[in-house]
């Protein structure tokens, strides 16, 4: 009987500090293919290291940062949706997400097109849709009435400021999540050119 060697696929993920934990959730997705090795690389290890690494090894970077930014333009995306991005030049794919917040209809729609992707996503997720109504309606109000000077409008602002960015986060979260789940069933393999 003849033993076949399975050529397996090499992929580096670089990830910066905002990405590391999307690049263990890959890393561990990719880990269930026979087929393909994954390593990781900070992007500090990555620049280090840059020296040594050729054409043919298929990297995919994750995030938005200083070495992906140049990289952005000459990609070509595959997939662009609700601030989700991925796509590929040769061997150097770019998974992101746009550095600007859902507006309230367009969350809405993410959040059914991400539940399509993960059941369990609508329930946990629709209270943001009204606090994004309710931080769209206070930003007017507020800027309006800290011109005037009334301090408890301009606290309940910070407050409010402070709920934002912690949705912000959320619904980045959320975004990345549902990219990594995206690349890996629709465009691992493809990138990889099988």
């Amino acid at each position: 009987m003849e033993n076949f060697m399975i050529e397996k696929k090499e992929v580096i993920i670089v990830y910066d500090d905002d990405s590391k934990e999307y690049c263990d959730y890959l890393f561990a997705l990719i880990s269930t293919k026979k087929d393909t090795i994954a390593r990781c690389l900070s992007l500090k290890q990555y620049e280090e290291t840059i020296a040594t690494l050729s054409s043919e090894n298929n990297i995919i970077f994750i995030g938005n940062n200083k070495i992906t930014e140049n990289k952005i333009k000459y990609t070509n995306n595959s997939f662009k949706k609700y601030g989700m991005n991925y796509g590929w030049m040769g061997k150097h794919c770019i998974i992101y997400i746009e550095d600007k917040i859902l507006e309230q209809d367009e969350y809405k729609a993410f959040i059914d097109y991400a539940s399509r992707v993960n059941t369990k996503f609508k329930e946990e997720n629709i209270n943001i849709i009204e606090s994004l109504k309710y931080n769209s309606l206070l930003a007017v109000f507020s800027s309006f009435f800290s011109i005037l000077g009334l301090g408890f409008v301009t606290y309940i602002s910070y407050k409010s400021y402070l709920k934002y960015s912690k949705d912000k986060k959320k619904i980045k979260n959320q975004q990345y999540s549902t990219l990594i789940n995206i690349f890996f069933t629709d465009g691992l393999d493809k990138f990889l050119g099988e």
